[in-house]
This record gives structure tokens, C-alpha cells and sequence, in this order.
């Protein structure tokens, strides 16, 4: 791990939601990933849960598309089969979003960043109306903690295209991307962060564990969100 991030002249922080700074499921579980399973079975699909869990990070059309393809090539898969899938897996997700809570900790790291001038935003690869839904339930933006809310969907580029943080970077200014960290739990995110070339942190609150998140080497793994501040000691 690169202790140098300490030292950067970080302007922005990009956080994942779910598994990152939202909280979708007791440790270990997901509601994403059940919702999903579940809308897959019904399609004729029976996919391994470490497989499914290792799609966390991806917009959920690509996902549901290439799961589809590999785990059940018969019949073969439409954009409306895709469609459909999509549209009840979100249905779910929103049934579900008022009993998601924030991470501990997550909103005061967010606190911690803006009292030294670091500007602070969540993205996800799910659509845009989820995203407002689980930051409208964690009050985030009642509280002014957040400069930016996106959906890879919103951009037209699923993660690991890094076309969200090029898209932070446009709106503020941000020439370097090296004065932008990526946070998230998955490996998605560490791909997004470093097809930026930005710095990335992987959190271990998700569903993919430190093994899978170290050999896509970010600059650091944590616990968790609430364990970034305690970095900047080091300075």
C-alpha cells in the first residue's frame, strides 16, 4: 500500500453507495445481490452467490445481460427480457430502500473531508431514482455533505469505464486526476478509479473480500469510510 496518498493534494472524493457508505444488508449479505438473484431465478437462472457478488460495482443492465448469457444461453437473451429484469429488480431495490442505513461513520468522514476543502460525491451503477431514493434516506444532502450524485446511467458509461470521475473532474475543475481518491468496496471501483488514474481505497463493508480487492491493488484497503480519517494522522 502507497502511504503516499496522505500526502496528495487530494481536491475530490468519489464514493460508492452500497456496501460502501450505504449499508445493503447485515455484514456479509446484500440486498442487491438477493434482489438480483432472485429476478434471475425467475428468468430460468441459477447463479452461484460468489458469482453474482462479484458482479457488485457494474451497472445493473450490463450485468443482468452478461450473467444471462453465460448462465442461461437458452433462450437466447433480448434487450426486453434485459429491460424487464432491470425494471423489477429496481421496483425491489426501492421497496427496500427506507430500511437502508448509512455506514457508521460515513457521514462524519464526509464532514472530516469538507473542513479541509475537499469536495465529497456519491456514484453508483444503479439508475438514478435508486441512488436518490438511498441518499434521500440517509439525509446527506438535508445536511449539505454531498457536492455531487450520479448514476453511471445518468453519464452513459458503466463502471469500469471511468467516466463518472472524468465527469466529477470536468464539473470542478479538476485537471490532475491524481487530486481525485476513488472509494469503494469492489473491484469495479478500484478499476474505475485507476482507468482515471486516480488514487482508490477499498473498503472491506461489502461483499467481496480483502483477497479479491488486493489483487486489483488500490492504494489502500480499510475496515470501512470511518477509517479514512485516521489515515491523514500519518501526515
Amino acid at each position: 500500500m502507497n502511504a503516499d496518498i496522505t500526502r496528495a493534494d487530494i481536491r475530490f472524493v468519489l464514493f460508492d453507495l452500497a456496501g460502501t457508505t450505504v449499508r445493503d444488508g447485515p455484514p456479509g449479505d446484500s440486498l442487491v445481490v438477493r434482489a438480483l438473484d432472485g429476478g434471475l431465478r425467475e428468468a430460468g437462472a441459477t447463479i452461484p452467490e460468489a458469482v453474482l457478488a462479484a458482479e457488485r460495482g457494474r451497472d445493473h443492465e450490463h450485468a443482468i445481460r452478461d450473467l444471462l448469457q453465460v448462465w442461461r444461453p437458452v433462450p437466447a437473451v433480448t434487450g426486453a427480457e434485459v429491460t424487464g429484469l432491470c425494471a423489477r429488480l429496481n421496483r425491489r431495490l426501492l421497496e427496500q430502500a427506507g430500511a437502508m442505513t448509512e455506514v457508521p461513520g460515513a457521514a462524519a468522514t464526509f464532514r472530516f473531508l469538507h473542513q479541509r476543502g475537499i469536495r465529497v460525491g456519491v456514484g453508483s451503477g444503479a439508475p438514478r431514482e435508486l441512488i436518490d431514493a438511498f441518499v434521500a434516506g440517509v439525509g446527506w444532502l438535508a445536511q449539505g455533505l454531498l457536492d455531487y450524485v450520479e448514476s453511471t446511467a445518468t453519464i452513459g458509461a458503466g463502471r469500469p469505464d471511468p467516466g463518472m470521475i472524468r465527469d466529477v473532474m470536468a464539473r470542478f475543475g479538476i485537471a490532475d486526476p491524481r487530486q481525485v481518491l476513488k472509494v469503494g468496496d469492489t473491484v469495479v471501483d478500484v478499476a474505475e478509479g485507476r482507468n482515471a488514474g486516480a488514487w482508490t481505497v477499498s473498503v472491506l463493508t461489502g461483499t467481496q473480500g480483502r483477497a479479491a480487492l488486493a489483487a486489483a491493488a488500490p492504494e489502500f484497503i480499510l475496515d470501512s469510510v470511518a477509517d479514512l480519517p485516521p489515515l491523514y494522522a500519518q501526515r
